[in-house]
C-alpha cells in the first residue's frame, strides 16, 4: 500500500504549511516506493509563495508529483546526508518535462535581481582568530573530564575572590605567546565594574616594545580605553560582558576540580604584535586574537595536557597593531574578536568544567560567531553578517564583506567538520567559518534568538543533538537531524524572498528580528545570500549561494546538504522518479521557486 505524506506535525513533515492569501497553490505528492501505474497519493493542498516539502524517504525508489500551476518555476532538491561519513546521492531516474526544462546553467545561485554582471570584488582583508595548529589540536585532542575534586579545607582552593595588588604603570608580566615568543608587557589600564556577579576587573597589558610611550609602539591610552569601554563599562546593558554573561552566564567561578586555578574576577588582555607582522598591507590576512584555556589549569596539569606552563590567569590575547590601526575595518573587528574569544572563554567554563561537555571545535566556533552577531549593532560592528551594524535589513547586492561569501562557495561542505589554521588548510577553514556562521545564523532567525543559544548551553549534550533537543524543549516539535538540515537548505534556496514560511526563513526584511533576555534586548538582522560573493577570489563575477553542486558521480558529503537544480522554468503538474541508495541517511527536501 503506498504511504501518504502527511499534514505539517506527523511524520512526514511539510516546512511550510501556512496560508496566504493570493499566493500560488502548489501540491506536492510522494508515493514511497509504488508502481507508476498506481494512482499518486496526494498532499492536502497547500498555499505558498515559495512552499518546501521534506520528507524521510523509506524506499529507495520515490516518486515526487508536482503542480505547479501556470507560473513558471524552478525545483530544487536539497539532499540531507544525515550519516557521519560520505554516502552515495540520489539519482533523477526521470522527468516528465525529461530535457525540454533542464536548468541551463550550473551556476544556478548567481543573483537573476542584478542589471549585469557584478563588478569584481575588490580586495578585502582576513581575520583570522586562534593560532596555528590550535584548531587542529582542538579538533583531535578533546580535552579530559576533570580530574579528582578538591579536598576539603585544601587552603590552595581557598575561595577567596580578591583581587592581586597590581598597579598600573609599575606592575609587569612575563607572557610566552603561543608560538614560544617570550614577551615582557606592563599594566596600563585597570577598571573595577559592578556587573551581575559581583563587581569585576580588567587590565589591559602592553607589550613595553609596542607601548605608544617608548616613542616607537603604535598603543595608546585611547586605544586601551577604546577596548575596555567595549568590553567592560560602568553600568548594565552597554558592554560585551553584559550581554554575553546574560545568556551564557558567567566566564569563571569555583571549579571544584584539582587542576584548575582558583576563582578569580580579574580578566587579563594582552596587547602584543602576536606574529611580529606589524600592520597589515590591503588584502593581506592576519590572527586578531586568540583565547587559550591552559592558563586556566595549574602548571601539572597544563603540562600534562597541553605541553605547557600555564599563567594562571583568565586571558584574553589581542593583536597590537591591529588594536591601533587607523582602518576602521581592524578596529572593529578586534572588537567583534573580543565578543567571539569572550564566548570561548565562558564555553570553556560553563560547558567544559561544570557540565562536562567537551564540545566539538565547529559548535563553539558556531556560538562564538552567534555571539558576535548578537551583540554587533550594539557595539556598532558589522559582524559577520558583513551589513551596517544598525541596518535591520539584507543590505545592499554584491556585498564582499563578512562570513557569508565564504558559505556561498562551501554550501554542500560538511556542518560537523573543522580544518586547522594550518596555511595547507586556511581556505578550508575560512569556507568553515562560513558555514558555521550560516547555520547558527539559520538558527538564531528561525528558533528564538538569544534565548535559544543560552538554552543550548544548558544542554547536557552537544552538537547537533544538542540543537534538536534545544529545538524541542523550546516548543518548535520534534525535529530530526534530516529536518533540520533540510528546513536550513530551504531557507538558503529562498533566502531572497521575505518570510518565505515557518523555520526556513533568514529574511525579514528592515525589519530586526529581536529577542529579549534577561531585561536586554537582541537584535539579528535580514539575510539574503544572494546578495553575497561567492568565495575568496577577490576578482570573482559571481554572487549568491551555490545551488547546484550536485554530481551523480560525487557522494554526499558527511552531515551536509547537497544541492541539485533539477527543473528551470516547469509549470503545471510534474512527476519525478528517484532512487535513493541509502534512504535511511538522506533527508529531501523539494523547494519551488
Amino acid at each position: 500500500m503506498c504511504r501518504t505524506p502527511q499534514p505539517r506535525g506527523a511524520s512526514p513533515t511539510p516546512l511550510s504549511g501556512g496560508v496566504f492569501a493570493g499566493f500560488l497553490l502548489l501540491l506536492l505528492v510522494l508515493l514511497a516506493g509504488c508502481k507508476p501505474a498506481m494512482d499518486p497519493s496526494r498532499v492536502e493542498p497547500l498555499s505558498a509563495d515559495s512552499l518546501t516539502f521534506t520528507y524521510q524517504p523509506q524506499k529507495t525508489t520515490e516518486i515526487l508529483s508536482v503542480d505547479l500551476g501556470s507560473t513558471p518555476r524552478d525545483l530544487y532538491l536539497v539532499y540531507s546526508n544525515t550519516y557521519p561519513i560520505a554516502q552515495a546521492p540520489p539519482k533523477v531516474v526521470s522527468s516528465s518535462w525529461g530535457d525540454s526544462h533542464a536548468p541551463a546553467s550550473s551556476r544556478s545561485g548567481e543573483n537573476s535581481l542584478n542589471s549585469g554582471p557584478p563588478s569584481p570584488a575588490p580586495s578585502r582583508p582576513r581575520a583570522i582568530r586562534g593560532f596555528p595548529g590550535q584548531h587542529a589540536w582542538r579538533q583531535d585532542h578533546p580535552l579530559p573530564p576533570p580530574r579528582a575534586p578538591v579536598p576539603s579545607g585544601a587552603s590552595s582552593r581557598a575561595l577567596s575572590r580578591s583581587f592581586a595588588a597590581e598597579s598600573v604603570g609599575t606592575a609587569t608580566l612575563a607572557y610566552t605567546s603561543y608560538n614560544g615568543s617570550s614577551i615582557s608587557l606592563t599594566l596600563r589600564l585597570q577598571k573595577d565594574v559592578t556587573t551581575a556577579f559581583g563587581t569585576k576587573r580588567v587590565n589591559l597589558w602592553v607589550d613595553d616594545a609596542q607601548w605608544d610611550g617608548s616613542g616607537t609602539g603604535p598603543v595608546s591610552l585611547d586605544t586601551l580605553e577604546a577596548l575596555q569601554e567595549a568590553f567592560l563599562q560602568d553600568g548594565q546593558d552597554n558592554d560585551i560582558y553584559d550581554w554575553l554573561t546574560a545568556i551564557f552566564g558567567e566566564e569563571y567561578g569555583g571549579t571544584g576540580y584539582v587542576d584548575y586555578i582558583a576563582p578569580q574576577d580579574t580578566v587579563d588582555i594582552l596587547l602584543f604584535d602576536i606574529d611580529g607582522d606589524e600592520h597589515p598591507v590591503v588584502g593581506d590576512g592576519r590572527m586578531v586574537g586568540y583565547y587559550w584555556a591552559k592558563d586556566q589549569h595549574l602548571d601539572e596539569a597544563a603540562l600534562r595536557i597541553y605541553g605547557r606552563e600555564s599563567h594562571k590567569r583568565v586571558i584574553f590575547v589581542l593583536d597590537s597593531w591591529l588594536a591601533a590601526s587607523p582602518d576602521p575595518y581592524w578596529q572593529k573587528e578586534v572588537i567583534s574578536t573580543l565578543a567571539h574569544e569572550f564566548q570561548h572563554m565562558i564555553n570553556f567554563y560553563q560547558r567544559y568544567i561544570t557540565l562536562g561537555q567537551a564540545d566539538a571545535v565547529w559548535f563553539d566556533e558556531m556560538l562564538a560567531m552567534a555571539a558576535e552577531d548578537l551583540v554587533a549593532d550594539k557595539l556598532g560592528v558589522n559582524g559577520p553578517r558583513g551589513v551596517a551594524f544598525d541596518d535591520p535589513g539584507p543590505g545592499p547586492a554584491e556585498n564582499y564583506s563578512g562570513r557569508l561569501i565564504d558559505f556561498n562557495t562551501a554550501t554542500d561542505a560538511q556542518v560537523t567538520k573543522w580544518w586547522s589554521n594550518e596555511p595547507e588548510d586556511y581556505e578550508n577553514l575560512i569556507q568553515a567559518y562560513g558555514v558555521a556562521y550560516a547555520f547558527g545564523a539559520y538558527l538564531g532567525r528561525n528558533y528564538g534568538g538569544a534565548g535559544f543559544f543560552a538554552g543550548l548551553y544548558d544542554r547536557n549534550s552537544t552538537g547537533i543533538q544538542a540543537i534538536t533537543e534545544e529545538i524541542q524543549a523550546s516548543g518548535y516539535g520534534e525535529v530530526t537531524p534530516g529536518t533540520l538540515l533540510g528546513r536550513w537548505g530551504a531557507a538558503v534556496v529562498l533566502s531572497d524572498r521575505l518570510s518565505p514560511g515557518e523555520l526556513i526563513t533568514y529574511n525579514r526584511g528592515t525589519s530586526w528580528n529581536s529577542t529579549t533576555l534577561e531585561g536586554m534586548q537582541y537584535n539579528l538582522g535580514s539575510i539574503n545570500l544572494f546578495n553575497y560573493y561567492r568565495g575568496s577570489d577577490y576578482w570573482n563575477t559571481v554572487t549568491g549561494p551555490n545551488l547546484n553542486n550536485y554530481s551523480p558521480d560525487k557522494n554526499l558529503k558527511p552531515e551536509s546538504n547537497t544541492y541539485h537544480r533539477i527543473a528551470s522554468g516547469v509549470t503545471g503538474r510534474q512527476e519525478i522518479t528517484l532512487e535513493i541508495p541509502n534512504p535511511q541517511w538522506t533527508t529531501l527536501t523539494l523547494v519551488a521557486r
